[in-house]
């Protein structure tokens, strides 16, 4: 059983640290304020509320950050997303394809809808480039059938 963090790119970091700063920033503020509100004799239940809800969002991108995953688990790839999960036979996965140019990695599978019919989804990869080919052959060891497909590997841009 292997694990794979997500891979967020440079505008998402700096969003989510933008933001993780703006909560911070809210949290001290607010404690700041609830000190003056207790050294009135005010009430502070307001203070307490909003501080609370400061905690519980910084705590969430904290989870979203550090909780999203891949997963090759001993029976089903494991796809994580904070606190959601989604669980893929290694039957059902088909191809990965990698396109140097652009940076990304799509993973082709079937899905299923409520008629039973099977369809083929796909899924971005967001994982580290480094750790692309022990990813794709992880899943291999599991199902040798699946397609690992690099684009964009000659000089003039053409496919292999």
């Amino acid at each position: 059983m292997r694990k794979f963090n997500f891979k967020f790119n440079i505008t998402i970091n700096i969003i989510l640290g933008l933001i993780i700063a703006v909560l911070l920033a809210g949290i001290i503020y607010d404690a700041v304020f609830m000190s003056f509100a207790i050294k009135d004799e005010l009430s502070i239940t307001a203070y307490i509320i909003s501080l609370v809800i400061l905690i519980l969002l910084a705590l969430f991108l904290a989870i979203f950050k550090f909780g999203s995953f891949y997963k090759i688990d001993k029976n089903k790839f494991v796809l994580s997303i904070c606190l959601l999960t989604k669980k893929i036979d290694y039957s059902d996965l088909l191809n990965v394809r990698y396109d140097k140019n652009t940076k990304k990695a799509i993973m082709y599978y079937y899905t299923y809808n409520k008629q039973g019919e099977q369809l083929v989804a796909l899924m971005y990869l967001y994982i580290n480039t480094n750790d692309l080919d022990i990813f794709v052959n992880d899943l291999k060891e599991k199902n040798n059938l699946i397609i690992y497909d690099i684009f964009g590997d000659n000089e003039n841009g053409e496919d292999k």
